[in-house]
């Protein structure tokens, strides 16, 4: 036997293998992934329409499910009782209810409301404090991120995602949000409002996804982009998925969606739903308004947007507007 020829074709044998496998991962993998082709024709189509495209198209068109989540492990305590240190239960609470009461400072100038077991709204409710320049955009992420610190609750994997700043109100505001993996948990945020003085509202809320279940096949970004702002006038400055709470019925219980967010102007932003590619009502994402900085009415409430005035909010253009990248 001629062991040479035998190598050889063992050999042949193993690299024709290898090429199969390869191809069959190409393959497998190519399938959860639009083309370049495609997502270069559609920011051609849009250019074309008028529209403005001011980010890249997010290639993903694989599967999505639905996150279960656990309860959190945050100790509000603390936290608590930095931002209001004499801190005193409203009314004394009421054994009776399984709602938490709110806490009040003894010169009733700050409040804090308890949000479903993992989340607070502080408020500072005093009197009409001087106009002076607010605490900038940047100074604030690094104040709330300091006292998250200090009160001994991890925010690490909560990234910058919207700022700016109030004229009417004289105040800067900052809207952070979790990233989990490659995703974004919308009603997962920190958000926060200051003046020359220091933070005058902060809500935190929280949630930890156990597992992903009953996972479907999700719609891709470029045809929500083609179907909705495909029109002269459109400016589109971010593209996410994430999930958002979606409720049937203002008064059922809600559940987490996957979604597409697409960022316009002033802060504005559409939802829609990846596994139809339906836009969410705006009852649907009513949240985004009563968050507290009401950033998505920022149009109405003479806000400016500030996007590049301060090194720390840059992070906004890679973190914020494209987490799936």
């Amino acid at each position: 036997m001629d062991w040479s020829k035998v190598k050889s074709i063992l050999i042949y044998m193993f690299v024709a293998l290898n090429i199969v496998l390869f191809v069959n991962i190409i393959i497998a993998s190519g399938s959860n992934r639009v083309s370049r082709a495609i997502l270069s024709n559609t920011a051609a189509i849009l250019e074309a329409k008028g529209a403005v495209l001011e980010c890249k198209i997010p290639d993903n068109a694989g599967e999505a499910g639905v996150p279960e989540y656990k309860d959190s492990k945050a100790d509000l305590s603390v936290i608590i009782k930095l931002l209001i240190p004499d801190a005193v239960v409203e009314g004394g609470g009421d054994e009776s209810s399984s709602a938490v009461p709110p806490v009040i400072s003894p010169d009733g100038n700050a409040k804090v409301t308890f949000i479903n077991g993992s989340g607070f709204l502080y408020e500072s409710t005093g009197n009409e404090r001087e106009a002076g320049r607010p605490l900038s955009p940047g100074d604030l992420e690094k104040a709330v991120r300091q006292l998250f610190k200090k009160a001994g609750i991890p925010v690490s994997d909560f990234i910058t995602d919207f700022a700016g700043v109030y004229e009417g109100r004289n105040t800067s505001f900052i809207r952070l949000v979790k990233k989990y993996r490659t995703v974004l948990l919308f009603d997962a945020r920190i958000e926060a409002e200051a003046d020359e003085e220091g933070i005058v509202k902060l809500r935190f809320n929280d949630r930890e996804i156990q597992r992903f279940t009953d996972l479907k096949p999700i719609i891709p970004a470029y045809q929500i982009l083609l179907k909705y702002f495909a029109v002269e006038g459109a400016v589109i400055k971010g593209i996410d998925f994430g999930y958002k709470m979606y409720k049937i019925d203002p008064e059922a219980q809600g559940y987490d969606v996957p979604v597409w967010r697409i960022a316009t102007d002033a802060g504005n932003a559409r939802y829609f739903r990846a596994y139809s590619g339906e836009e969410m009502a705006e009852a649907d994402v009513e949240a985004d308004v009563e968050a507290g900085t009401d950033a998505d009415a920022g149009a109405d409430n003479g806000m400016k947007v500030n996007l590049s005035a301060d090194a720390d909010i840059d992070a906004y253009a890679d973190a914020g507007t494209n987490a799936m990248e």
